[in-house]
């Protein structure tokens, strides 16, 4: 079989229906194509493409060079993509990334015999230069960044330093797919409901032992390339709507006061959203606002001194507070973001940071409460090895299932494992229930109803098979039983907007 020279890009069926392509794709696309590789992108999220269909698809194309995304939460649908590709397509060579496999490089390698290579983090510069390695014959002894496979043995190459120009990555319109593609997303909790993703930056400064995002050196593009990306996604697009998508937007001062001053000179009336931290000076969201910013999310996770030590976060709940007092004043509606059974966390930790919820839980947009997560990529999955946590026998190659995630409500956890120190799967189910009475006393409001109610009619039209009788009558309840909530808080003069 003469095979081709493109370089295809999968993200695999995972059973997710998105409308917006994975972006991390398009930046390889654009990456390879400028280093003179034909690339095509297959996000079967998107495209709606089975793995059967996918895999006829490459076959029909003659794919020899496949590059496989893999996230923690689909990862045996990446390993059954992987296999079933291999076993149509034996001699294509088969390349895996993402936040799954680059910290488990050897441990897939000799799991997953159908692949070849690994790319380890940032996989622009690698992949390009791998597959560059590969159409020459040579063997890629020296391609930094990657580990591989050979005679039995897997070889692990020198990592290699992120690139500090990050402006080289970006996708253009010319590196869009074809055909019906939006660049619009919805963000959950988001007031505006949809918008456009902006990324001004890689990397962040902090050290989070539970955050998946381990690249500490922060690169950040220029200003009018930002703007440049911002205006060719308002042409196209006629929306006005920005979710920036950075982890630590808010982090220098003088960089958002420069952002807001370019939207407020170009006249651009566009409305954002941003990620901050809490341990800012409040002032700064009075020039946010002007500039058209609508909400942030606000990373609290423990109310408690010695858990926020412990994650290696360092926030001061008061800190927190003044962000949402602040942010009240402005009209920037705040969503806050707590965790459950982090390391360190005892009940009394956790009590801590309940009441500190529902203290500010009358002053934000939403909160939302989920039960901490161990991925191989976080500084959290070798302290859970090493406090021996992790379920008997679990691997992340073998079937696993979360019993926990599944009786607390978090369907999309259940092959995930929880980190389980100091409470227990009893503490953790009350304590949620705790949360979901001040939830539902407290932080429901009109939003909230429209978005249940939406959700609680979409079963009986849409998807139809998929939901019990049972559960779309839950939903239902569910939306008015919020909208009881708004009721009872309009009677007793509370804020239901």
């Amino acid at each position: 079989m003469k095979y081709t020279d493109t370089v295809y890009l999968i993200a695999p069926p995972s059973g997710e229906k998105r409308k917006v392509h994975n972006y991390s794709l398009l930046y390889l696309k654009h990456y390879l194509k400028a280093e003179g590789h034909g690339c095509e992108v297959m996000d079967s999220s998107v495209e709606d493409r089975n793995l059967p269909q996918l895999v006829a698809y490459l076959k029909e194309k003659k794919a020899k060079y496949i590059g496989i995304a893999g996230y923690t939460k689909y990862r045996f649908a990446a390993y059954e993509t992987i296999r079933a590709v291999k076993k149509q397509l034996p001699d294509a060579v088969i390349i895996l990334g993402g936040n799954h496999f680059s910290p488990l490089r050897e441990e897939t390698l000799k799991a997953v015999p159908e692949a070849d290579f690994v790319i380890e983090g940032e996989g622009e510069v690698t992949l390009a230069q791998l597959i560059k390695t590969l159409k020459s014959g040579v063997e890629p002894y020296g391609v930094q960044g990657i580990s591989y496979r050979r005679d039995a043995r897997v070889f692990n190459n020198p990592s290699r330093e992120v690139e500090q120009d990050i402006e080289k990555f970006q996708y253009t319109e010319e590196d869009l797919p074809a055909g019906g593609y939006t660049l619009l997303s919805r963000l959950r909790h988001f007031p505006l409901k949809t918008g456009f993703m902006v990324l001004t930056g890689r990397g962040c400064p902090g050290a989070c032992v539970f955050c998946t995002l381990n690249v500490k050196r922060v690169r950040l593009r220029p200003m009018e390339a930002i703007f440049r990306e911002i205006e060719w996604k308002i042409k196209n697009t006629g929306c006005r709507n920005v979710i920036i998508m950075d982890s630590t937007f808010t982090l220098n001062r003088r960089r958002v006061e420069e952002f807001c001053e370019e939207v407020l000179r170009k006249d651009l009336r566009i409305k954002w959203h941003c990620y901050s931290r809490a341990d800012v000076a409040p002032d700064i969201f009075r020039i946010m606002k002007k500039a058209g910013c609508v909400s942030l999310d606000l990373g609290l996770e423990s109310a408690s001194p010695a858990v926020q030590k412990a994650i290696r976060k360092n926030i001061d709940p008061g800190d927190v507070m003044k962000v949402v007092e602040e942010c009240g004043k402005r009209g920037i509606s705040v969503l806050v973001f707590a965790m459950l059974s982090l390391p360190g966390e005892t009940r009394k930790e956790a009590l801590t940071t309940l009441a500190f919820l529902e203290k500010i839980a009358d002053k934000v947009l939403t909160i939302t409460y989920g039960v901490t997560v161990i991925y191989p990529d976080a500084m959290l999955y070798p302290m859970a090895v090493q406090k021996k946590l992790l379920p008997e026998g679990f691997s992340w190659f073998s079937p696993y299932r979360n019993d926990l995630a599944l009786r607390i409500g978090f369907k999309g956890e259940k092959e995930l494992p929880y980190y389980l120190e100091g409470l227990s799967e009893p503490d953790i189910e009350e304590l949620r229930g705790k949360f979901i009475r001040i939830y539902r006393s407290k932080v429901v409001n009109i939003y909230h109803f429209w978005t249940a109610l939406r959700t609680s009619w979409r079963p009986f039209f849409s998807d139809f098979k998929k939901q019990s009788f049972n559960q779309k009558i839950h939903k239902l309840v569910n939306a008015f039983f919020y909208l009881k909530t708004i009721i009872k808080k309009i009677v007793k003069n509370e804020r239901v907007l």
